[in-house]
């Protein structure tokens, strides 16, 4: 899968990872990838939004937000783009 997701992936999303902040980033890694996270933490069960991003990309975190109205939570990427991008 790791291969598929590197030859065609820059960037995936999921939902409801349920991690918690006593997980490490390393316990839920993807070869080639980095994770933004945003775990839940108000005790509930469920929850939380993670992004993989492609190492050949680089980017900055802007923003892991918390809860609004204890209905969203979510990542906030910078993706700066260059000419080379359309050949990702």
């Amino acid at each position: 899968m790791t291969r598929y997701l590197w030859t065609v992936t820059p960037l995936l999303g999921v939902t409801e990872t349920w991690l918690t902040a006593g997980m490490t980033d390393d316990a839920v890694s993807l070869d080639g990838y980095t994770i933004a996270r945003r775990d839940r933490d108000d005790g509930r069960r469920g929850g939380g939004v993670a992004l993989y991003i492609r190492n050949a990309f680089s980017f900055v975190t802007l923003g892991v937000a918390l809860y609004i109205r204890n209905a969203f939570s979510f990542v906030t990427l910078d993706l700066p783009c260059d000419d080379n991008f359309e050949h990702v």
